[in-house]
């Protein structure tokens, strides 16, 4: 599955269960993988997302910067966050707890209908 249709999958898993996940997450994610941006908003309303940097004015709580191999293996659940971090294989700037809550949310997005 391509990265940009990991994004569509997780985009209609928000759509379906946004409600549910963002008074448990409550934080704005950017990935830069490769130079090309998403931005998952699991903080206002009932979650969105989009492609591109988050709109002016919104708070970016973290900040994923990863290749989409090391992408991939993150959704596919072949490598952990923190191992990728840690290896030096993904950055993050912002909250390293709240970073962590990406994986948490991404749990909560497999078990809708529109499985990633």
């Amino acid at each position: 599955m391509s990265t940009e249709e990991i994004f569509k999958k997780m985009k209609e898993a928000v759509q379906l269960k946004g409600a549910q996940i963002v008074p448990k997450v409550k934080a704005v994610f950017v990935f830069d993988i490769e130079g090309k941006k998403w931005t998952v908003d699991l903080k206002n309303e009932n979650g969105s997302v989009s492609e591109g940097p988050a709109p002016e004015g919104k708070k970016v709580d973290v900040t994923f910067t990863v290749s989409n191999e090391n992408f991939q293996k993150l959704v596919k659940k072949e490598a952990k966050a923190v191992d990728l971090v840690m290896s030096r294989k993904m950055t993050l700037k912002g909250n390293p707890a709240v970073a962590m809550k990406f994986e948490n949310a991404l749990k909560a997005l497999e078990a809708s209908d529109s499985k990633l």
